[in-house]
């Protein structure tokens, strides 16, 4: 944090978020990692900063009301806390503080907290964990995450030594949706209809960026719950086909970030499905190569070739996916696409029967199937039509 860092700091911060998260009637997520006590006798955690010390608690942000007095602001859509510090179970503020605040307990404050009251947390723990937990997704999950048992079971199984805990707060009648952390990325639905594979990126060992940067000077791109928001926002618009306002996150993002292998793979599939294929290779390399094992990006880059007439390469990389993902649908389509288009029926009926059984409602796969010769006859009726076609185009192009 740095040792010039006051608690004020840290209030104005956390103030200025809440005023935005009005304005906009969204809801916030506050994570404060570092240190934190306890008094003797008390469970009221306190979060230190560069100047704070056990015997002052002045010299320190007493979190409860911080967290408190952000969920009881009017406007404010809820708040979802991370808490990685010792002692993080005493950052639950008291009910009573909720129940009888300005808006008479019609507030939603979700607390995750890295250990019991009266336990040490170390090495960042909850928030190396979560990181990999909101990256990877969670099989028994919905299509977002929230802060419930679901996730500290998940969290619980990385974590061991520590009593990862929550409390949930949620007393709002007239929310429109659950106070959820993020997208659950094991079940994100591309704009095409099919699920995207997600893998973990390169097991190669990464410096974990601080949680929150929010103080003066910090950087949007070294926050990765703020990532997780914008990479939600960016789903939501590719699954509506709000393309332009997708490609101008995407921009920013990689911008901010020329290595993001998440963001240079998405405007990639973007810039597919938009037909800008040369630009979807440009992307869709680079993706591959700061993440070598990305298959969603391989896919990708085959479904690019296939519809470019590299049927061969297409083909090539889409097998690489299925080696590693066999029911991967989305590869299964395209490339029983790739096989239609080069008069291999037999693979092409496999290839696309197996992806409408993992995805009834692939419409890709099912329209390709339709155009499949029903009897050998019609398929080699249709072989000679295609080959003799090939054979006059090139005559016309050679004359």
């Amino acid at each position: 944090m740095g040792e010039e860092l006051e608690p004020e700091d840290v209030r104005r911060a956390v103030h200025e978020v809440t005023r935005r998260a009005t304005a906009d009637g969204a809801a916030m997520v506050v994570a404060l990692l570092g240190h934190g006590f306890t008094t003797p006798q008390q469970t009221d955690l306190y979060y230190m900063v560069g100047s704070s010390t056990t015997q002052s608690t002045l010299s320190a942000v007493h979190v409860g009301s911080l967290l408190a007095d952000a969920a009881d602001e009017v406007g404010v859509d809820g708040v979802i806390a991370l808490i990685d510090t010792c002692h993080a179970g005493g950052a639950v503020p008291n009910a009573s503080r909720l129940a009888g605040g300005v808006r008479s307990g019609r507030a939603r404050l979700a607390v995750l907290t890295a250990a019991a009251a009266d336990q040490e947390a170390r090495d960042m723990r909850l928030t190396t964990a979560l990181t990999e937990v909101l990256r990877e997704g969670i099989s028994s999950a919905g299509s977002a995450i929230y802060v419930d048992q679901t996730l500290c079971e998940a969290l619980r199984e990385r974590i061991s030594g520590q009593a990862v805990g929550r409390a949930d707060y949620d007393n709002d009648p007239h929310a429109s949706e659950g106070l959820w952390l993020a997208r659950n990325t094991y079940r994100i639905v591309g704009a095409a209809g099919y699920y995207l594979p997600v893998l973990p990126e390169v097991p190669e060992r990464r410096e974990l960026q601080p949680a929150v940067q929010v103080f003066p000077g910090a950087g949007y791109a070294t926050n990765p719950y703020q990532q997780a928001a914008e990479r939600a926002e960016i789903e939501q618009h590719m699954s509506a086909r709000r393309h332009e306002q997708a490609l101008r996150s995407l921009n920013r993002m990689i911008d901010v970030n020329p290595y993001d292998a998440w963001a240079l793979a998405q405007r990639g599939s973007l810039n597919r499905l938009t037909g800008n294929y040369e630009q979807a290779l440009r992307d869709l390399n680079g993706a591959l190569q700061v993440d070598r094992n990305n298959t969603w990006a391989l896919a990708e880059l085959g479904a690019v070739n296939r519809v470019t007439g590299r049927h061969g390469q297409a083909l090539s990389d889409l097998q690489r996916v299925l080696e590693v993902d066999p029911d991967n649908a989305f590869a299964l389509a395209e490339r029983g696409a790739a096989y239609l288009a080069t008069w291999r029926y037999e693979e092409a009926f496999r290839d696309l029967n197996r992806a409408l059984e993992i995805n009834p409602y692939n419409t890709f796969a099912r329209d390709l199937r339709d155009q499949i010769p029903d009897t050998q006859l019609e398929r080699r009726l249709t072989l000679v039509y295609e080959v003799l076609k090939f054979v006059d185009e090139k005559r016309r192009r050679n004359a």
